[in-house]
């Protein structure tokens, strides 16, 4: 139903000949009964799709699919810090999101934002440098348990937290 409004005026419909003259807008619609409503109303419904078996499956170690926020995601190293984007298929739609992911990951190596995943020696056994935390992360055992300590590079500093992994290490082992 159209309706015309010009200044001043109130909102009525135009009659045609394609709709009736009676216009109620009070009068149940057949979709709006509570027949077609779920209950609770706040509750998420699940929509089933049948999705092909090689669609999980990446030639491509930096992208990965998330099964917990169903997206795909990005992987790759900036400035030797891991940087990730999302791709979440309730967004871009099921092939699509993947789609997209393959499109940006081939734009990242096009202008050459690619770096190799840095790798970093300590020379003692028991220590390593964590890159998703920025942590030099300490292993040993204290009284027969398992003990981990980490020391992160952007509160000591680079080197001054390596080595305060080194000394936990070697002060505990001694």
């Amino acid at each position: 139903m159209r309706s015309c409004v010009s200044q001043g005026q109130t909102m009525r419909p135009l009659l045609s000949a394609d709709h009736p003259s009676v216009y109620n807008s009070t009068a149940p619609h057949p979709v709006c009964s509570s027949q077609f409503r779920f209950h609770p109303v706040h509750l998420r419904r699940a929509k089933e799709v049948t999705i092909r078996k090689d669609y999980f499956d990446s030639v491509n170690e930096n992208i990965k699919y998330e099964q917990l926020n169903e997206q795909w995601e990005v992987f790759w190293f900036e400035n030797n810090k891991l940087n990730a984007k999302p791709f979440p298929i309730k967004k871009y739609g099921i092939e699509s999101a993947k789609r997209e992911a393959i499109k940006f990951f081939e734009y990242l190596k096009d202008n050459k934002r690619i770096n190799d995943r840095p790798h970093y020696e300590s020379g003692v056994e028991g220590v390593h440098y964590d890159v998703v935390t920025n942590c030099w992360v300490a292993f040993y055992r204290q009284r027969n348990f398992p003990v981990c300590r980490s020391f992160s590079a952007e509160y000591h500093g680079f080197e001054t937290a390596k080595k305060l992994a080194i000394e936990r290490v070697k002060k505990c082992k001694g």
